[in-house]
């Protein structure tokens, strides 16, 4: 199992890939689309199986159904609250991927 932390912005998301143990895979840019979203999520789930997270926020519809219709289940969270303390051992893995995506683009932006 892997997991993926998007942070999604109307022109381009930033996403974060972790593997079974927590560590940090690969992390990039796509274009907040859904041919550009669909072929990431194909690519990253080709060799093993993905879990994907992400912030609550006006685009959730729209990224839960392009992963949804590549097979690739999707957990959705306000970060106000998700704190890996409070959860389970593949929700905490996802919420510091989504840390790791929105960390990731706030310093190679800055």
């Amino acid at each position: 199992m892997r997991y993926l932390g998007i942070d999604v912005h109307v022109k381009t998301s930033v996403w974060c890939l972790l593997d079974a143990r927590g560590t940090v895979v690969e992390r990039g840019k796509v274009d907040t689309t859904a041919p550009c979203m669909t072929a990431l999520v194909e690519r990253l789930a080709a060799q093993e199986e993905l879990l994907a997270g992400q912030e609550v926020g006006k685009l959730s519809y729209f990224v839960h159904d392009v992963f949804v219709a590549v097979g690739v289940k999707v957990l959705s969270f306000n970060l106000d609250f998700a704190r890996p303390r409070h959860m389970g051992a593949e929700s905490s893995t996802i919420s510091r991927a989504l840390w790791g995506s929105t960390h990731w683009m706030s310093s190679s932006m800055g």
